[in-house]
């Protein structure tokens, strides 16, 4: 199978139709909230949302950020930082939200409560 997708001159092709909001993202993405969402930030040691909250930020044992509303996520990020909000076993989340600068915080915020409209026409 790797001989076949390798021999391909044109490349996998996109996916869709499958829940992805977005796809081909890279560490040399333009857009920052894009970078911390789909490949996180190694030199930080922070992980890409996605790969808890899934790419469609819904999976199963994760909390859904697909649609939420910018000032919830941004309230919940807060709360983690700052240790008031604990569910998070292992402290994974805490550790991620205490990292994240406020500009981070509030387009990653931004861009979850943009996908509401466009989510439902992906589904």
């Amino acid at each position: 199978m790797a001989a076949h997708y390798a021999s391909r001159i044109e490349g996998l092709g996109a996916v869709g139709g499958g829940g992805f909001l977005e796809s081909g993202h890279c560490l040399r993405q333009n857009n920052h909230a894009l970078r911390l969402i789909f490949d996180g930030d190694p030199r930080r040691g922070i992980p890409a949302c996605a790969s808890c909250h899934g790419p469609a930020a819904q999976k199963l044992g994760a909390s859904s950020l697909y649609g939420q509303h910018a000032a919830y996520i941004e309230r919940q990020l807060a709360a983690f930082a700052q240790g008031a909000r604990q569910n998070d076993i292992n402290q994974q989340m805490r550790n991620i939200a205490v990292q994240l600068t406020p500009d981070e915080v509030h387009t990653i915020a931004a861009y979850y409560d943009g996908k509401k409209s466009a989510g439902t026409r992906e589904r």
